[in-house]
């Protein structure tokens, strides 16, 4: 926020995700015939009910986090410059950190599970902006 402000943060983080995403499209419509190295093409796992579990998991950690905590974080800041009382606004900031806090060691651990249990080859879109949104 500092460096961009925020008229410049909304068409910086769009830029990086369109240029990721344009990335990947060419990457995709590479050939890989005339390389003279071989290349191991990753198979998708086999979904068994361990690796199940482990997608719903994955997936309920990221909605919690991205989905849930990180907004209730930003609203409770939002509503915080509204209120009068110095000790709510000292609470309302208190509950926003935790919420953040909350979400962002959430989502590690999703990032987390998927590294340690997952094909990681990061050659499709889904693991690209996975990382790059983590990044952020």
């Amino acid at each position: 926020m500092l460096l961009f402000g925020r008229k410049r943060l909304l068409p910086a983080v769009s830029g990086c995700v369109i240029l990721l995403l344009a990335s990947s499209i060419h990457g995709a419509s590479d050939s890989l015939e005339g390389l003279n190295h071989s290349y191991k093409s990753v198979q998708p796992l086999e979904l068994t009910p361990k690796l199940s579990l482990q997608l719903k998991l994955h997936a309920f950690l990221l909605w919690s986090s991205v989905g849930f905590l990180m907004p209730i974080g930003v609203l409770l800041i939002r509503f915080s410059s509204n209120v009068k009382s110095a000790k709510a606004v000292r609470v309302l900031f208190y509950c926003h950190v935790a919420a953040q806090v909350a979400g962002v060691a959430l989502a590690t651990a999703a990032a987390a599970l998927s590294i340690t249990n997952f094909e990681n080859a990061f050659n499709n879109t889904h693991q690209r902006i996975g990382v790059a949104l983590y990044g952020l």
